[in-house]
């Protein structure tokens, strides 16, 4: 132990009376935190500053008509771009996007073709085409930019999606508003003319009774008019406004008919949709199963309740569609499936709360609660295959029958105003002799007295006609299928949920966020730069009359270089807080813990120099690569090959990070207290290794290393 020291002793001495070695040392102890800091800084905030990442936009879409609407999806996307600034959008023509993604002045282009628009409403039609966008990057530009343009595009590409669904169902559900509201707008001035008509009707033997007093000259002609008058006010208004009831309800009934056709497509494009986006959870929770990242897990649970919200408002809002249709309850169990399969999702959705309420809490999910989420997505699944499969041989057919029962309605009803159109005529023409007034002459008194008894029986059938068509039930069972909110509806296909962000452990920058990794890898080049420039043997000391043995000799260097590597650690993690100003959730633990990480990278390094000398430099160097590819400090372990998956555990770098992890942005206690086990335990292999190995692996290589030495192309 004595020797040990005097080791020890005599290095400080020698660093603290030259000023050279003073220097150097001090270089020694600042270098590698440069190597952290210039890196951290460089990358503060790279997806912050995406709007240098120039993107052209090609639109040649010349738009398309679909029931007299003109639709041109590449204008919407242009004005939707022109909004977002995460890409630098740059609007040019197709020679200019071609010349300047060849010489680099644009990372890619999106290029929306002509026919964009009118290949999205061929989703109304039997042939349907496949909109296209034309992505063409430069993937020699930049490594990076293109992953960056590739998500950019792959936006625009969610962006037409929605657009899609929200253009052909908005649509239709727009033309089924204008029917239905119109007529609702009309229904008061309608319903004021047909008042008046019932009246005139009621009250028909009253005027036939003036109408023979007047003509057996009991009362004067201007008599019979103002006691008409005052029975059946504004008589001619009356009439005149007989003729826009019918025409009006006759528009009404015609248009539904056409609105109503477009229900059954509809119905298996929405549950097609909802299906995507069911399957689309089952792809994602396979990738829980092995995970044990929590952070990932959360993430992965969050996009399995995105795409369940989304399923669950379609499969709402049909069955809602199909309640409004549903005729003498044909569709009762469809709508019964849809309410089970709404039933299934909320309980895979409290399953998911579940989970995540236990990863908050600092809980361990296990492989049962995976198990169960995983059974629930895919009784969720099974129920809309359910419907789908049974969707065009026993639901189709039934929503049929519920649209031909409100089709026949409206055909009942056109046949009756067509009818009542034919009879008006005469009732017009009869009556029409009454605004005469004093002017009306003996003889067409007469012709009013004798044509009345026959008008007075076609108005009754009129009257009768109207009260079939305007009969509140049977039209407000079209209107109330006609007139839901089209914006609403059509938008929840499109953006079926609005995404509420909960960050996790939020870090508020990229470099605050790279700070782990960096700070661990320039501790471990701080250690290989140590054992580059100072030596692992003692000089300056005659060994054999100090009797100083090997395992001394170890230990006296140790503690030399763990001195500068613990102020290489407290050198770096502080300049991190206070000159970079990196986010730091306890900046006393990331401090102690930068410390440590040096120590046990210094014992890892200098264990393996001082026993296998150069050649231990180049394994440590070797390590330092293999650390950087398979640490997860950059891409996630999980987008590994498997041999960087297979060597991960075994790698102090993961556990170095991992830690500096959770002093950084906080977690799970459990987990850092193991990353430090980790780490501690390694120390113990290493010494003694080193120790006990150090005299027969130095005596070994010593003709190797004296060879290598004749060479003169080494220093040491």
């Amino acid at each position: 132990m004595k020797n040990i020291f005097k080791i020890y002793k005599k290095d400080l001495v020698k660093i603290f009376t030259n000023w050279v070695a003073l220097v150097v040392v001090i270089g020694l102890i600042i270098l590698p935190s440069l190597y952290a800091w210039f890196n951290i800084k460089s990358s503060w905030d790279p997806y912050g500053n995406t709007k240098g990442i120039k993107v052209a936009i090609v639109n040649e879409d010349t738009g398309a008509s679909y029931k007299d609407k003109n639709i041109n999806v590449g204008d919407e996307l242009v004005n939707e771009l022109k909004k977002n600034d995460n890409l630098g959008w740059n609007f040019v023509t197709s020679e200019e996007a071609k010349y300047g993604v060849e010489r680099g002045e644009y990372f890619a282009s999106i290029t929306i073709p002509k026919d964009f628009s009118q290949d999205i409403i061929s989703l109304t039609s039997k042939d349907i085409k496949r909109p296209d966008l034309v992505y063409t990057v430069n993937e020699a530009a930049n490594a990076i930019a293109p992953k960056i343009t590739d998500k950019g595009v792959e936006t625009l590409k969610q962006n037409v999606d929605s657009t899609i669904v929200k253009t052909v169902n908005g649509i239709i559900f727009k033309i089924f508003n204008e029917i239905g509201f119109g007529y609702i707008n009309e229904r008061p001035k309608i319903q004021d003319a047909v008042k008046l008509l019932y009246n005139l009707n009621d009250n028909s033997d009253k005027i036939g009774d003036l109408i023979n007093k007047a003509y057996n000259g009991t009362i004067t002609v201007n008599q019979m008019i103002d006691k008409v008058n005052a029975i059946v006010p504004s008589l001619e208004k009356t009439l005149n406004n007989a003729d826009n009831v019918l025409n009006s309800s006759e528009t009404f009934l015609n248009n539904s008919k056409q609105a109503i056709n477009k229900i059954s497509p509809m119905v298996k494009e929405d549950l097609g949709l909802a299906k995507k986006f069911i399957d689309g959870t089952l792809t994602i929770s396979d990738s829980i199963e092995s995970n044990v990242d929590k952070d990932t897990i959360i993430k992965n649970l969050s996009l399995i309740k995105d795409r369940l919200n989304s399923a669950n408002n379609i499969v709402s809002t049909l069955s809602n569609l199909l309640n409004n249709i549903n005729q003498n309850g044909k569709l009762d169990g469809t709508i019964g499936k849809l309410n089970n399969l709404k039933d299934r999702i909320n309980n895979t959705m409290n399953v998911i709360n579940s989970i995540e309420n236990t990863l908050n809490g600092n809980g361990v999910i296990n492989a049962a609660d995976i198990q169960q989420l995983k059974t629930k997505l895919k009784n969720v699944s099974s129920g809309i295959n359910e419907i789908l499969n049974s969707y065009d041989s026993t639901i189709l057919p039934k929503i049929n029958e519920s649209m031909d029962s409100l089709i026949t309605l409206a055909n009942n009803g056109e046949e009756t105003i067509q009818k009542t159109k034919e009879a008006l005529p005469k009732v017009k023409e009869t009556l029409g002799l009454l605004k005469k007034g004093t002017a009306l002459s003996n003889t067409e008194l007469k012709k009013l007295k004798d044509n009345y008894p026959e008008m007075q029986k076609s108005l009754s059938k009129i009257v009768g006609k109207i009260k079939e068509v305007d009969k509140g039930d049977n039209v407000d069972s079209i209107l109330s299928l006609l007139t839901n909110n089209w914006e609403s509806e059509s938008n929840f296909l499109g953006n079926p949920v609005n995404i509420k962000e909960n960050r996790l452990f939020k870090i508020p920058n990229y470099g605050s966020a790279m700070s782990p990794f960096y700070t661990t890898l320039s501790l471990w080049v701080g250690g290989l730069i140590l054992v580059s420039i100072l030596t692992v043997s003692v000089k300056g000391i005659d060994k054999e009359k100090e009797n100083i043995k090997p395992h001394e000799v170890f230990f006296g260097k140790y503690l030399t270089f763990i001195s500068i590597g613990i102020l290489q650690g407290f050198v770096v993690t502080m300049g991190d807080i206070f000159i970079l100003k990196t986010y730091v959730l306890n900046k006393f633990g990331f401090v102690l813990l930068g410390m440590f990480i040096s120590l046990v990278f210094i014992t890892i390094i200098y264990s393996i120099v001082s026993v296998f000398g150069n050649i231990g430099k180049a394994i440590c160097i070797i390590f330092l690569v293999l650390q950087v590819a398979a640490s997860g400090g950059t891409f996630p372990v999980q987008v590994m090959s498997g041999f960087f998956k297979g060597i991960n555990p075994f790698l102090p770098f993961k556990y170095a990070i991992d830690g500096m992890r959770y002093l950084v942005a906080g977690g799970v206690q459990d987990l850092f207290m193991k990353d430090l086990a980790i780490l501690a335990a390694l120390i113990i292999p290493c010494i003694v290794i080193g120790a006990i190995l150090k005299k027969p692996l130095n005596k070994a290589s010593e003709k190797f290393i004296k060879k290598l030495a004749e060479s003169e192309i080494v220093e040491h």
